[in-house]
């Protein structure tokens, strides 16, 4: 359990020691609700394997993407420390191996190791960031360029030092989801970036082959 602890938690043997003493390992089904909007659940979940996403449903029903969780990320811990309801739902993607925390157990853990207090600390000012630059690119690019958006955001660096490989590169339907924009539309830029040999797929990652190229696409006068 402790392979990937660190990702999170850091270096902190005693940390983990007390971590794996309450926390239980629980394992899910891809497809399982963990919580849905408005819940009272106190658990903080941590990713030991799969992958998980949030979402909220519009009015009309319609699937709206919070955000994505991958081994080494945590949630559900926003409503323990708010001592608030479920935000959003959590559904598992995969099938999926967790540590499930109880939620005063985790407050202790926080109040007991400074450091911990930090990290959480750091995860809720991105999540913050991440969600103020959504609505402005929401408000301000148009669907084509937010999908040029999401792509180099996806991207990281490979052996030379360039951003350019997307490994476990999402379809376009949960492009779209994360995007809030048609599927439609999605396929057409990406076929379209295809074509232009901006990108490719390679094996199981997407490449992009010419990333200065997106970047000028994203920020060209329109």
């Amino acid at each position: 359990m402790t392979d990937n602890l660190h990702m999170f938690f850091g270096a902190d043997n005693r940390l983990f020691e007390e971590v794996r003493r309450v926390g239980a390992v629980r394992q899910f089904a891809g497809g399982t609700r963990f919580f849905g909007e408005g819940d009272g659940c106190d658990t903080v979940f941590y990713v030991l394997e799969g992958e998980a996403r949030a979402v909220r449903y519009s009015d009309g029903g319609i699937e709206v993407w919070i955000d994505g969780f991958t081994p080494g990320s945590l949630f559900g811990e926003m409503a323990v420390l708010a001592n608030a309801a479920r935000s959003a739902n959590i559904y598992a993607l995969t099938d999926m191996k967790v540590l499930s925390i109880p939620g005063k157990a985790f407050l202790a853990l926080m109040r007991d190791h400074g450091e911990l207090g930090i990290r959480v600390s750091r995860l809720l000012a991105s999540r913050i960031q991440n969600t103020t630059r959504r609505v402005f690119e929401q408000s301000t690019l148009s669907s084509k360029e937010r999908v040029y958006a999401e792509l180099l955001r996806l991207a990281v660096f490979d052996s030379v030092g360039d951003r350019t490989v997307i490994a476990r590169v999402p379809n376009n339907s949960e492009l779209a989801k994360r995007l809030g924009i048609a599927r439609e539309t999605v396929s057409r830029v990406v076929s379209s970036l295809k074509d232009e040999k901006i990108i490719a797929k390679q094996e199981d990652n997407l490449r992009i082959l010419k990333p200065q190229t997106l970047v000028h696409l994203l920020h060209q006068v329109r």
